[in-house]
């Protein structure tokens, strides 16, 4: 347990493959504290080296899954996880799409950089914590936290914006989540005051990857505190994964995941369903 009687989750992420950004995805798996991690240790000691990494798995995957006992505790282990997907070509579609109701020749009256700007923006600002910000606006000096704001806090990449929402959607992993439709949706119902109080009873360590996305977070989620009179600011962290045999099996998790999306005959969010615990896919719950 943690400070203010706090649990943990543990998250880490894999990019999926794919020649142009369009076609990636950002898939990150938590984990949560009071996991049963010996699958992940007994796995470890199977594939050798110090640290867990989905990598190792791939190149003795046939070895693995011949040990039939080992085989169904990690099936069972990864199950436990929420999975997280950004998909990219959610959002530049989307931006696409208005553009062309606008009336725009998307060969020559918008750069993709244009685009990918603007898709950024949609992203983060479909982010549950831009609502808090949406609520607490009147107090708030115009535009301090809005997307534009974030997007250049963060790095003003659309890389960025894909870390930055993929770890906002994750702090929104609460047990209210399954009768949500979408994490916004939490902050849109009249569980609101229960859902924000679930969510500061959880700290989030994430593999160190992107500290900025780590600061404007807890800047966002620390003004909300001040101005709804709450006393916690700090939620989200990152840390080695080399110390951490959770952000390991996070990082199992989401190279398993990444795995079933790849090899998925028709709908890769519903195989991502019929596995892990919880999904997020694009803010949506299911």
């Amino acid at each position: 347990m943690s400070a203010f009687g706090c649990t943990k989750t543990f998250g880490d992420s894999i990019k999926t493959p794919g020649q142009f950004v369009q076609d990636r995805c950002y898939v990150l798996a938590q984990i949560p504290e009071r996991s049963n991690l010996d699958w992940a240790r007994d796995l470890r000691a199977v594939l050798g080296g110090d640290e867990l990494k989905y990598q190792k798995y791939l190149e003795r995957r046939h070895r693995v899954q011949a040990d039939a006992r080992l085989w169904k505790r990690v099936m069972e282990g990864t199950a436990e996880a929420t999975v997280v997907v950004i998909e990219s070509q959610f959002y530049i579609q989307a931006i696409a799409f208005g553009l062309q109701k606008e009336g725009a020749d998307l060969e020559h009256d918008v750069s993709l950089p244009e685009i990918l700007k603007e898709a950024a923006l949609c992203m983060i600002d479909h982010t549950p914590v831009m609502r808090l910000v949406d609520f607490a606006s009147r107090l708030l000096p115009a535009n301090l936290y809005g997307a534009e704001t974030v997007y250049r806090k963060i790095g003003n990449r659309f890389g960025d914006a894909i870390v930055f929402a993929a770890r906002a959607h994750a702090a929104f992993d609460i047990d209210d989540l399954d009768q949500a439709g979408s994490t916004n949706e939490l902050l849109l119902s009249p569980h609101r005051r229960r859902s924000i109080s679930a969510v500061d009873t959880i700290d989030r360590v994430f593999d160190s990857e992107h500290p900025k996305s780590v600061a404007v977070l807890n800047e966002l989620f620390c003004s909300s505190d001040i101005l709804l009179s709450r006393s916690r600011c700090e939620r989200i962290s990152e840390s080695s994964s080399c110390t951490h045999d959770a952000l390991q099996a996070a990082d199992f998790c989401a190279g398993f995941a990444s795995e079933i999306m790849l090899n998925a005959q028709n709908d890769k969010e519903r195989e991502l369903r019929q596995h892990f615990r919880r999904v997020i896919f694009n803010g949506a719950t299911r």
